[in-house]
Formats: C-alpha cells, sequence, structure tokens
C-alpha cells in the first residue's frame, strides 16, 4: 500500500490533484484539512482557516492499494 499527502493553495486546486491522483489509482482516506490561524478574543479562543493568507493549504490523504497475492494454502 502506498500513503501520499497531496496540497492545494484553494478548494479546487486540490480537488483538482486529488482528482488526478484517483485516476493513478489512489483513493482518499478521512477528510480535508486546512492549516488554520488561533485567536484569543476575551476569554475565548478561535481556530480559522487562513482564507486570506497567501500561505494557505488544503490537505488531502490518499492510499494506492496492491492487489495481494494468493498464499499457496488459497490456491
Amino acid at each position: 500500500m502506498d500513503y501520499i499527502i497531496v496540497t492545494g493553495k484553494n478548494h479546487d486546486e486540490l480537488e483538482n490533484t486529488v482528482r488526478r491522483q484517483i485516476e493513478r489509482g489512489y483513493e482518499p482516506i478521512g477528510g480535508v484539512a486546512v492549516n488554520t490561524e488561533t485567536y484569543r478574543i476575551s476569554d475565548n479562543t478561535y481556530n480559522v482557516a487562513k482564507m486570506k493568507s497567501s500561505s494557505v493549504k488544503f490537505y488531502q490523504s490518499m492510499i494506492r492499494r496492491y492487489e495481494e497475492k494468493p498464499t499457496r494454502k488459497e490456491i
């Protein structure tokens, strides 16, 4: 099995990258992650996506499974 994490600068770029990897035999696992910034206002802490920052990144983990070869017992 192969495991990769693909990234994109925005949702559309990540979606295109994921589609290309699906064509190569990978499948997404888990959800999409976005890097965040933490803000503290009064006693509350907020994590928000860096939507206005040039450093925003979207991430998706993907795996590609290989067909298992049958063992002698299965033949």
